[in-house]
């Protein structure tokens, strides 16, 4: 289950950065991206994958995760959790700044 939520993990980060480079006009060299990825893979999506945890536990409104059942909330929040953390991973590698307008 671990190796079939992290090449899912792998191939949503993968997306978000071909996506985020058109968007933004960026190129990359391919292989640097992938040795970058490689490197600070697990270390990232360990992160992620427990921030997904915890959102998914904030979002058990009524006490389910305690029964043994996870919720449409539950699930739903996880899976926004999930892509989120992925598509900053993304931004992250490609060295892409948030900026803020005040």
């Amino acid at each position: 289950m671990a190796n079939e939520l992290y090449q899912h993990m792998a191939n949503l980060t993968i997306q978000s950065i071909v996506k985020i480079a058109a968007n933004q006009g960026i190129s990359f060299d391919k292989q640097e991206m992938t040795e970058k990825l490689r490197a600070q893979a697990p270390a990232r999506f360990k992160a992620i994958v427990e921030e997904m945890v915890k959102d998914g536990k904030e979002a058990d409104l009524f006490g389910q995760l305690d029964h043994g059942k996870v919720g449409a909330l539950s699930m739903q929040v996880a899976k926004v959790s999930l892509h989120h953390g992925c598509v900053m991973f993304a931004k992250d590698l490609l060295n892409i700044q948030e900026t803020v307008n005040q």
